[in-house]
């Protein structure tokens, strides 16, 4: 039984397709972001996860990007992809939301960064934070 409910976290792929095979559209707004000179690290696989919600880069697979069904629909859906892959840019386990954060606004603008926060309903503190970056 253990086995089974550790599956999710051991091979998140396994709940998982990916985002090419979902969404070629949506797959070529993350390759996009993935090309960007300013993102150094390489490859990074995209998937849709279907055991969660939300946006996240796996500390078990630091190169690939998960997100649930719900954000193929995401207004935004580019700055959340440049928000993981600053996790990724910056380390994922030493990356802070705000390194996240300020990587979003180098790929996509503050101002885009900021719109999508204040739908997603992210804490004033965090939108000040970004409104003080420099682009």
């Amino acid at each position: 039984m253990v086995l089974l409910f550790s599956m999710p976290i051991l091979r998140p792929q396994l709940f998982s397709k990916k985002l090419c095979d979902v969404s070629p559209e949506k797959c070529q707004i993350a390759e996009t972001l993935n090309k960007s000179p300013q993102f150094t690290k390489g490859r990074v696989e995209f998937w849709v996860r279907y055991d969660f919600e939300g946006a996240l880069v796996d500390i078990l697979y630091p190169s690939e990007v998960f997100i649930s069904p719900s954000y193929l629909e995401h207004p935004y859906l580019d700055v959340v992809l440049a928000h993981e892959l600053g996790h990724i840019e910056y380390g994922v386990l030493s990356s802070s939301e705000s390194d996240a954060d300020r990587f979003a606004v180098k790929l996509r603008g503050k101002d885009r960064v900021l719109a999508a926060m204040s739908m997603d309903g992210i804490s004033e503190k965090r939108k000040n934070a970004v409104k003080n970056m420099k682009e």
